[in-house]
């Protein structure tokens, strides 16, 4: 996979990695809406260090309802600054989806801004304008992580979200969160089976309570 730079001019500095992802969901919630039950769910994302503690990112993803009904397929590149305690990112993705879902096609643009305390805590702000939904989404995140051995952690993750003229929401839109358990079987190769939920506190949105897992493969 290559990025468009001149690579013969970061030779020195670059540094790639390269990780796939597989997994599977019992109900696809994104941005506090429901898109599909079942999933599966395939992605390939790779990072470039170009120095000075900044990094592009390059993914692409697949998820695909069960029956058959929905379907998601994306690619997105992203540009992250890290700071010691700071970390600030540019993103675009762009997303296509088939004639049955509740989202329309078209660009998402986001900016995000993650603060981090000590190894074990994390608090990000972010916003989004999707041109599909042609409507803002803003977020406020806060996450904890913990060892719980040399090759197992625990991640609990936490969000109120808002929208503006978002799928015909604007305002408070949702309350959401997840715990995650990863267990790394050698230096490449993890599983992750985690459980979410949202709880909607827009009008029209409702609760959601789903399961999953990942399997990840860093090379």
């Amino acid at each position: 996979m290559t990025s468009g730079l001149a690579l013969a001019d970061v030779e020195d500095d670059l540094v790639w990695g390269i990780e796939t992802v597989t997994g599977l969901r019992s109900d696809y919630i994104f941005r506090g809406f429901e898109l599909a039950d079942a999933t599966l769910e395939a992605q390939i994302e790779t990072e470039i260090s170009l120095g000075d503690d900044l990094f592009l990112g390059l993914a692409a993803w697949h998820i695909a309802e069960s029956g058959d009904d929905f379907s998601e397929t994306s690619f997105g590149l992203n540009l992250r600054r890290d700071w010691k305690d700071f970390s600030l990112t540019g993103s675009l993705d762009y997303r296509f989806y088939n004639s049955e879902s509740l989202f329309d096609d078209g660009a998402d643009l986001g900016v995000k801004a993650q603060w981090f305390f000590g190894q074990d805590w994390e608090i990000a702000a972010k916003a989004n304008y999707d041109f599909g939904a042609e409507g803002a989404y803003f977020a406020v995140e806060g996450s904890w992580s913990q060892p719980l051995n040399e090759k197992t952690f625990i991640e609990i993750e936490t969000g109120l979200s808002a929208v503006t003229s978002y799928y015909e929401r604007s305002g408070i839109n949702d309350f959401y969160g997840k715990v995650s358990l990863t267990y790394n079987l050698n230096s490449f190769l993890s599983v992750t089976p985690f459980v979410g939920f949202s709880l909607g506190l827009a009008d029209e949105a409702s609760e959601h309570v789903y399961l999953g897992i990942w399997s990840a493969v860093s090379f």
